[in-house]
């Protein structure tokens, strides 16, 4: 079954998207011949899809609980910001090669590879969002004041000051 859409690069020649159960996948030597071939090409472009934005979320919880350490500049504290950086390096490496490898499988134009990335990252995105939700909510209720905190601010003469 071969249906192509066909579209046209300005001086490249024609680029077409085919329903095909067979051709190359990625490298010469990865070809699909089989129907059970096309479906491990599709979950492996799905799972690197999720995994591309599981790498997304993974660097965001990262950013914020590890964030720039504060204080005085001391070999400590620069130690502990070049461990972060490092690692918010590596996390930014992987997230960078997962997407330029789902590229390259988008480019092979078959468009059933094309929608399991779409599938993918939607389903990525659908599964890992609410973590980050839930987790920015624990943030914001551990940084709320006490009832204690909050009569203090209302009534500062409650304090005692030591003269």
């Amino acid at each position: 079954m071969y249906v192509y859409i066909y579209t046209t690069m300005k001086g490249h020649g024609a680029v077409t998207f085919s329903l095909s159960t067979s051709g190359n996948f990625l490298f010469y030597g990865w070809h699909i011949d089989t129907i059970l071939g096309l479906i491990l090409a599709l979950i492996t472009t799905t799972l690197a899809a999720l995994l591309s934005e599981g790498l997304k979320y993974v660097r965001y919880l990262s950013k914020k609980q590890r964030g720039q350490r504060k204080g005085k500049p001391s070999a400590k504290v620069f130690l502990q910001n070049m461990k972060t950086r490092l690692w918010q390096s590596c996390l930014h490496m992987l997230q960078t090669g997962t997407g330029l490898f789902l590229m390259l499988c988008s480019m092979s134009y078959n468009t059933w590879i094309f929608i399991s990335i779409i599938v993918g990252s939607s389903l990525g995105y659908f599964f890992l969002h609410p973590i980050i939700r839930i987790h920015a909510d624990k943030k914001i209720e551990r940084t709320k004041p006490s009832a204690v905190e909050i009569a203090l601010i209302k009534n500062p003469s409650t304090r005692s000051v030591k003269q």
